[in-house]
């Protein structure tokens, strides 16, 4: 549990996850590692978890969660070669 967690915390950083959903992923991890955490500690992910898809009756968002990949440049740097060939009149 704690692993996934984990996995799921660290996927978040290429992806477009809410702040209330990380906060969520993080009450978690505090909670599956039994942590003994301080009144003002439990209370900034519980704050900010309060609205997180999963405490939301509806729970889904309309915001894309996954940013594009980059795309691979050889077709653009062989169009930039092109131009710099000689006889291209550029």
């Amino acid at each position: 549990m704690v692993e996934q967690l984990l996995r799921d915390l660290h996927a978040s950083l290429t992806q477009r996850k809410r702040p209330e959903d990380v906060a969520r992923l993080i009450q978690d991890l505090y909670a599956a590692q039994g942590a003994d955490l301080d009144t003002a500690t439990e209370a900034a992910p519980a704050k900010a978890a309060e609205h997180s898809l999963r405490n939301l009756w509806h729970g889904y968002t309309s915001m894309l969660e996954e940013f594009a990949r980059p795309i691979d440049a050889q077709r653009q740097l062989a169009r930039a070669a092109s131009r710099d060939s000689p006889g291209c009149g550029v």
